[in-house]
């Protein structure tokens, strides 16, 4: 996950965040990009057809200040 373009930029932030690099992708590596990144961020979980455990949604993405918090949904599996 990552790549020259997004991640935290330098000390102090910000930090770049791509919903194309995050979602479709285990909840466990993106949780290990955005605390190796310094995100503050929340876990929303909810019924979806993709498989449990995978990322659905980021927001927000893009230009995201250190402390500001990104929500991450996740699916729980079909409902």
């Amino acid at each position: 996950i990552g790549s020259d373009e997004t991640g935290k930029q330098g000390a102090g932030g910000p930090i770049i965040v791509s919903s194309n690099e995050l979602v479709g992708r285990d909840l466990d590596d993106v949780l290990v990009w955005l605390k190796d990144n310094d995100v503050t961020y929340r876990i929303s979980r909810t019924p979806d057809s993709a498989p449990e455990g995978e990322v659905i949604d980021v927001s927000p993405t893009g230009t995201v200040q250190l402390h500001q918090r990104v929500t991450v949904t996740v699916s729980r599996g079909p409902g």
